[in-house]
């Protein structure tokens, strides 16, 4: 699923949250519970009462007084159907949205369910829209509403978190497929190497675990080293290829000063080679501090007959 269609799901969930926090809090208004009285429970053996100067009095220490155990009452007929939807439409909302945290941010899903679930510190939100709640003593109906609404809005503001955390990552969507993999790995593929690379191949293996890393899979999404081009006089072999997009991806490794013009020989050489066979073509350059000027290097290069060139510094 794109991006695109996970934020737009979010969405939705959101503005289903808002709905079930109405119908929650419907339900509470409409919702019934018992409030007995204390109940005084002998505790010791011995007379009820016991004399003194002033005549018989109670024994007290015989007694001590007890809170009433409480439950909601039953709801009535017409309100049942209503209660039944309002479970089955949480259930749902839960559902969907658990999907999501344990895809995107499972750090946070113990988080996300210890909301819902009953433990031995609350009762959870679907325990107290089930209303099966059990009370000790007086029962404050707004008490219990203010906590299943908080509880509800911790688990929205963490499903909102995944919202925002894609947002940041995703490049424009107006942007070519293509182009995005390739912005993408210009800002990624310095953090990722870590030593000076002595070779293209070096790169090459650092971009192909970033792909993966992205979520690419290989021999689908993308290839390596295949989809030979034949020309006049030899032929080429891609580094990488994306299928779908019609893009070939070629790694270059500016070494040293000396290499410029040879460098730039192969790149317009790749292109007059690779523009046979994909519509897009970009090139990757891994400069180890040769290039001053990049828009000077990359003029007449970048952006010719969907030609791009990223440069990637050191």
């Amino acid at each position: 699923m794109s991006v695109d269609k996970i934020i737009r799901q979010i969405d939705r969930l959101e503005v289903d949250a808002k709905k079930l926090e109405t119908e929650i809090q419907a339900l509470f208004n409409n919702a019934k519970v018992e409030n007995n009285p204390s109940e005084r429970v002998q505790i010791s053996f011995g007379p009820d009462e016991i004399p003194t100067l002033n005549g018989m009095i109670r024994n007290e220490h015989a007694f001590i007084s007890q809170p009433a155990r409480n439950r909601w009452l039953p709801l009535a007929p017409s309100l049942k159907d209503q209660h039944r939807i309002l479970i089955q439409r949480y259930l749902k909302w839960y559902s969907q949205a658990y999907d999501l945290v344990h895809e995107f941010t499972s750090q946070r899903e113990e988080e996300f369910k210890k909301y819902c679930e009953k433990s031995s510190l609350q009762d959870g939100i679907l325990h107290t829209i089930k209303l099966e709640n059990e009370f000790t003593g007086p029962v404050n109906k707004q008490n219990i509403l203010d906590a299943v609404i908080n509880d509800f809005i911790a688990q929205q503001e963490i499903l909102s978190a995944i919202k925002v955390k894609l947002q940041i990552l995703e490049p424009d969507e107006k942007t070519p497929e293509p182009l995005k993999i390739l912005d993408f790995l210009k800002t990624k593929v310095r953090s990722a190497v870590l030593e000076e690379p002595k070779k293209e191949k070096d790169i090459q293996n650092v971009v192909e675990q970033l792909l993966i890393g992205r979520g690419l899979t290989k021999g689908h999404d993308y290839d390596r080293e295949v989809g030979r081009v034949k020309t006049s006089a030899k032929e080429v072999i891609p580094d990488f290829i994306f299928p779908k997009s019609g893009l070939a991806l070629e790694i270059k490794l500016f070494k040293t000063s000396s290499q410029r013009s040879s460098l730039i020989d192969e790149i317009n050489a790749d292109i007059h080679a690779y523009s046979q066979s994909y519509a897009m073509l970009a090139f990757l350059i891994y400069d180890l501090g040769n290039i001053r000027d990049e828009a000077e290097f990359k003029q007449g290069l970048d952006n010719q007959k969907n030609v791009f060139l990223r440069i990637v510094k050191h």
